[in-house]
């Protein structure tokens, strides 16, 4: 929504107009926020979504919510950009309006402040040891799982016990905790409106190596920077992190394999597929339950053959070990 679409006598009341959602934003164990148009409400709360009971009084009440939020993450759609993302408060915010859908439509995801200890996820003492050793050795590590399966939460619970290392965090939305005052963060830029420049996740992990990082941390893979980041992990970044949306271990290395192809075309697939083994060590596959994030187990490519990838699970220390 544009800020120009609001009579300027309402913006006062925008800190009315979402009160009543006061409960919703207060609970910590509610993770999601579905808001669809001014009348129906709803959110995850322990893996189950549940009604609101109460929608806004208003079609008026329920666009000054919009622009409230709006304003405060610095987001601006309008019919010709009708989608926007955004850090608002304690929440990821995306919102969606038409004509890409009937009404406009926001959906909040919690961040929570600080990182959850690895055991505290489900079977997580099972894997805490492995965890951690992975970490202090240095494992470049790939975190993977589906929609809402706890990869950035993992991925905090992670850095957290880099406490003694700089860390460059790169994202395209502001959600990752660095564990010290001497790490530091860039943000991609998308300019829908072309004023300026894109900034994509690519150039910010060029600009990463000027940095002097001792570990690098991208949010999550989604493109031709699947390349620069496997190329800067060759030159010696051990340690570094990551997340890539996938299923299962196998999905998430052929997909990195397609998203590297995607930034080096003229590669060789075989020369890829022998990149990936050496940068990736550990791939750790997130899950969720109904009540819990949990870890599905922890991978390492053990060998690359003529079809691809061989992988196996990693149960004690002494399959830790790099190839």
């Amino acid at each position: 929504m544009s800020t120009e679409s609001l009579p300027l006598s309402l913006i006062p009341q925008l800190q009315d107009d979402g009160a009543f959602l006061k409960p919703l934003f207060e609970d910590l164990e509610i993770t999601e926020i579905f808001i669809l148009g001014h009348q129906r409400i709803s959110y995850e709360k322990k893996g189950v979504i549940y009604p609101f009971p109460t929608g806004f009084p208003s079609l008026v009440s329920f666009q000054n919510f919009v622009h409230q939020v709006s304003e405060e993450a610095q987001m601006l759609f309008n019919y010709e950009i009708p989608f926007a993302n955004g850090h608002w408060r304690s929440f990821r915010v995306h919102v969606a309006s038409p004509p890409i859908c009937a009404q406009t439509t926001l959906t909040l995801r919690r961040i929570h402040s600080s990182a959850r200890k690895l055991h505290s996820f489900q079977d997580g003492d099972k894997w805490t040891p492995l965890l951690h050793e992975s970490v202090r050795s240095r494992q470049n590590i790939l975190v993977v799982g589906g929609t809402g399966s706890g990869k950035t939460t993992m991925l905090n619970s992670l850095v957290a016990q880099a406490t003694q290392d700089r860390c460059v965090f790169i994202e395209d939305t502001d959600e990752l905790l660095p564990a010290n005052d001497f790490s530091t963060k860039l943000l991609t830029r998308i300019d829908y409106q072309k004023q300026f420049d894109d900034i994509l996740q690519e150039d910010l992990l060029k600009q990463s190596l000027r940095m002097r990082p001792d570990r690098l941390i991208v949010g999550e893979i989604r493109g031709k920077e699947a390349k620069d980041l496997l190329m800067a992990l060759s030159t010696g970044h051990s340690g570094s992190m990551a997340s890539l949306h996938a299923g299962t271990a196998a999905e998430a290395l052929l997909r990195l394999e397609m998203l590297v192809q995607m930034g080096a075309p003229q590669w060789n697939l075989m020369a890829i597929r022998r990149l990936i083994q050496l940068t990736i060590h550990t791939i750790v596959v997130t899950k969720k339950s109904k009540e819990h994030w949990g870890i599905a187990g922890l991978y390492r490519i053990s060998s690359l053959e003529e079809f691809g990838f061989s992988i196996e699970p990693i149960e004690s220390m002494s399959s830790l070990s790099i190839l």
